[in-house]
C-alpha cells in the first residue's frame, strides 16, 4: 500500500452505565498492541516554480492529520446525551483513503464527552483509546492515534496520558477542544498538562467545539463560531507565553487556524496601542509566534486562505488535513454541482486531488511537504 510519491510528470486526469468492555464490544479483535505505522518517504527538497505548478504528485502518499473516527459504541454513548454524530466505519475510512491517494491518517475521537461525571468521562476515554489501539493492531500500517484525554479533569487526564503513551505505545499526539466549560487553552488551571506536554514532546491538535454561550446569527455554530474557538484558544495560549515557556509542545490548529492568520495585525495594534487590554507583550510581535502553529488545511481549500498561510509560514508549518467523515459532501461525485462558485477548488475526483488548491501555491515538493514531509517530522513513528 505505501506507493511512494514520484516527483516527475503531472497526473492528468451509552450512557452512565456505558464501560471499557461496551465500548470495546463492537472493536476490532485482538490485544491492545500498537506496532509501527508504516514507510517513510524523503522529504522534498527545494526545486521547481516559486510558487505553484509542477502537477499533482503521484502514488498513495498522504498523511491525513485533520481526520476522526468514530467508534461504535462512542457513538451510541453520544446518542444516548442526544448528541449528533455521523456513521462511520472502518472500511468506509479505508476505502475514502484509497480512494483520495491517502497512506495513513491519524485520527481522533470528534466531540465533547464530559458531562460533568469524571469516573464516566474517563472511562468512555479509556473505552476509545484502547478501540484505537486495537484498531491500529489491526491496520496498523494505515493508522495513527490521537490520544483521547477525559478533560477538563487534570489527574485522570494525566494518568491516561500516561496510559496511551507508556502501555497502548501512542506516538506523541494528544487533541484538546478549544475550551472546557468555557476555559481556553491557554488557561494557567491547564499548567500541569502542559509540563507533561512539554515533558514528552507532544503534538497538541487544538479542535474547535462550541461556546459556552449560544451562537448568534443564522447559521449552526460550526459555520462561524468553530474558527472563533480555534483563534481564542490560539490567542491566549500566543499570550500566556505557552509557545516560548513550553518550547517542546508542537501545536496544531485546525482549520486553518481559524481566523488567526487574519486578524495578526490587530492583535499587534492591541498590544501595542492599548497597553490596558490585559495582554502580555510579545518581544517580537503576534506575527512571530504565530509562525510556530502548525496549521492544517481541512475546510481550506482556497487560493485565498492556502495564500495567507504561505506568506505566514510558508510550507514547513502547514499539514494535510480532510475533516472526513465531517466534510464527506466535498468529497461526493456532485460536489462540483453542489458548490459551483468554487468548483475548481474542490477535489477532482478525476485526477484522483482531494486539494487542487495545494498545487496553485505551491510546487510540487513543497507540495509533498505539505501532504506528507511535515507529518513525518511532527509524528516520527509514522516512519
Amino acid at each position: 500500500m505505501d506507493q511512494h510519491p514520484q516527483d516527475s510528470a503531472p497526473q492528468e486526469s451509552g450512557a452512565k452505565g456505558t464501560t471499557r468492555r461496551t465500548l470495546l464490544g463492537t472493536a476490532i479483535a485482538g490485544t491492545a498492541a500498537v506496532g509501527a505505522l508504516g514507510v517513510g518517504v524523503p522529504l522534498a527538497g527545494a526545486g521547481g516554480p516559486k510558487k505553484g505548478g509542477g502537477g499533482v504528485p503521484k502514488g498513495q502518499y498522504r498523511i491525513d492529520l485533520h481526520t476522526h473516527y468514530i467508534p461504535p459504541a462512542y457513538s451510541a454513548f453520544l446518542t444516548s446525551k442526544k448528541v449528533i454524530t455521523v456513521p462511520w466505519t472502518v472500511e468506509a475510512q479505508l476505502k475514502f483513503m484509497d480512494t483520495w491517494g491517502i497512506d495513513k491518517s491519524v485520527v481522533s475521537a470528534p466531540q465533547p464527552f464530559d458531562y460533568g461525571n469524571p469516573t464516566e468521562t474517563q472511562e468512555v476515554a479509556r473505552g476509545i483509546n484502547e478501540y484505537g489501539a486495537l484498531l491500529m493492531k489491526e491496520q496498523g500500517d494505515r493508522y495513527g492515534i490521537h490520544a483521547t484525554l477525559p478533560m477538563p479533569h487534570i489527574e485522570e487526564s494525566l494518568a491516561e496520558l500516561s496510559y496511551c503513551f507508556d502501555e497502548l505505545g501512542f506516538k506523541g499526539g494528544v487533541m484538546l477542544f478549544a475550551n472546557y466549560n468555557g476555559v481556553y487553552l491557554g488557561d494557567p488551571s491547564y499548567t500541569p498538562l502542559y509540563e507533561e506536554f512539554n515533558r514528552r514532546g507532544t503534538v497538541v491538535w487544538v479542535h474547535p467545539s462550541f461556546p459556552v454561550e449560544e451562537p448568534v446569527g443564522p447559521y449552526p455554530g460550526q459555520v462561524l463560531e468553530y474558527p472563533f474557538e480555534t483563534t481564542r484558544a490560539a490567542t491566549l495560549i500566543m499570550y500566556s507565553e505557552l509557545l516560548t515557556k513550553y518550547p517542546n509542545i508542537k501545536w496544531q490548529l485546525s482549520h486553518c487556524g481559524g481566523t488567526l492568520p487574519y486578524i495578526l495585525s490587530r492583535l499587534a495594534y492591541g498590544q501595542q496601542q492599548h497597553p490596558y487590554y490585559p495582554l502580555v507583550s510579545l518581544p517580537n510581535g503576534p506575527f512571530e509566534e504565530a509562525k510556530k502553529f502548525y496549521y492544517d488545511t481541512a475546510i481550506g481549500n482556497s487560493s485565498e486562505q492556502m495564500g495567507l498561510l504561505d506568506t505566514l509560514t510558508g510550507p514547513g508549518h502547514v499539514i494535510f488535513g480532510t475533516d472526513w467523515p465531517f466534510l464527506n459532501w466535498e468529497f461526493a461525485p456532485n460536489s462540483h454541482e453542489v458548490a459551483p462558485w468554487f468548483a475548481e477548488d474542490l477535489p477532482n475526483s478525476e485526477t484522483g486531488d482531494p486539494e487542487p488548491v495545494l498545487s496553485r501555491v505551491w510546487n510540487r515538493p513543497d507540495r509533498l511537504r505539505v501532504e506528507r514531509g511535515n507529518a513525518l517530522e511532527l509524528y516520527p513513528g509514522l516512519a
